[in-house]
């Protein structure tokens, strides 16, 4: 390479070094749950999440097994329907999020499934003998 060209790439890297600390650089931090939980949310989301919640709730409601629970309990369904959207907005927000939370089918599967888990694993380890494919 040239003696020439060597100068000009030299100079060119040290003009774009130099230029570096010149641009803009970017910042993050972390934001704490206390401050980010005062951030006010506008009604109109509010609002639309609440009409969100009590779909979800109706939806629910519709359901033919949790429809004859309610009549089992005493409460038509119309009714129940009638008090869902007698609902504050918070009170809906709340209720869908709990309804979220619900396992579906909690207990039956899982439950029987642990089980065997834990059945295999003690027969692997020795302290059972239920399970003939688990010995060699």
């Amino acid at each position: 390479m040239p003696a020439s060209i060597r100068r000009l790439l030299a100079a060119f890297l040290v003009i774009s070094t130099g230029a570096l600390p010149m641009s803009g650089t970017a910042g993050a931090a972390m934001v704490p749950t206390g401050e980010a939980a005062a951030l006010e949310v506008p009604e109109a989301t509010e609002a639309a999440t609440a009409r969100g919640a009590r779909a979800r709730l109706t939806a629910a409601l519709a359901r033919p097994e949790l429809s004859a629970q309610l009549v089992g309990l005493g409460l038509a369904p119309d009714e129940a329907a009638s008090r869902v959207a007698a609902l504050d907005d918070t009170t809906a927000i709340e209720a869908a999020t709990a309804l979220d939370r619900v396992p579906a089918g909690a207990g039956g599967f899982g439950i029987v499934v642990f089980v065997f888990a834990v059945l295999i694993l003690t027969d692997v380890i020795g302290l059972t003998r239920i399970f003939p494919f688990t010995r060699r």
